[in-house]
């Protein structure tokens, strides 16, 4: 489960009224962009749409934190 903080898209989240799924940004083993322009043209031009939301920014984003909940409780830190 990703909450985000990010004011697009929680407000499309609230538009939704559900869940929405997505992926990562970046193929597996790459690094992840650290903003739009950093999205390899090989995922872009695999898409269906592209929002124009923060396209024109450069400033650095951080990756998203990933937490494996297991089904027995226990919790393990993926990425921080």
């Amino acid at each position: 489960i990703r909450i985000t903080k990010e004011p697009f898209s929680q407000q499309l989240c609230r538009q939704f009224r559900k869940a929405i799924v997505s992926t990562s940004a970046n193929i597996s083993g790459n690094a992840a962009p650290h903003n739009f322009s950093e999205i390899s043209d090989e995922i872009k031009n695999a898409v269906d749409y592209i929002v124009t939301a923060r396209r024109d920014e450069i400033k650095e984003s951080l990756p998203s934190s990933i937490i494996k909940l297991e089904a027995d409780g226990t919790i393990k830190i993926i990425r921080e």
